[in-house]
């Protein structure tokens, strides 16, 4: 039996329909990738840190935890490490010297204060 001008159309016709619903699937595949995800993987990502060491206070190996996952980091050697974990460094080293600097500025005030002459 041969098929009509009309059922050939048809058949052209959900061809068609079926690859452009193939194609935004794939498309929609390829956009389900959220922004969660991609910080996810970056943060995830190895980095080389190498942390400072003396004989004195920097000598042992830097804990580092974040969200249940930890480790311990060994100071004075080139280590790949998570990036999340070497931010989280980088974090803390900065908050500390902006604490060295607070406490600065509070003895330089008090110096200061303390030299000008009292009312009695």
């Amino acid at each position: 039996m041969e098929k009509t001008k009309k059922e050939k159309e048809l058949e052209s016709k959900v061809e068609e329909l079926t690859r452009q619903l193939e194609d935004i699937k794939k498309d929609r595949a390829k956009a389900s990738t959220s922004p969660r995800d991609t910080k996810e993987a970056y943060l995830n990502e190895y980095v080389d840190i190498r942390l400072f060491k003396d004989n004195g206070k920097y000598k042992d190996p830097l804990y580092v935890g974040i969200n249940g996952q930890n480790c311990m980091i060994p100071r004075g050697e080139f280590v790949r490490v998570k990036r999340k974990f070497a931010l989280l460094i980088e974090q803390s080293e900065l908050q500390e010297t902006r604490a060295a600097e607070a406490i600065q500025s509070a003895k330089d005030r008090y110096a200061q204060e303390s030299l000008r002459p009292t009312m009695m």
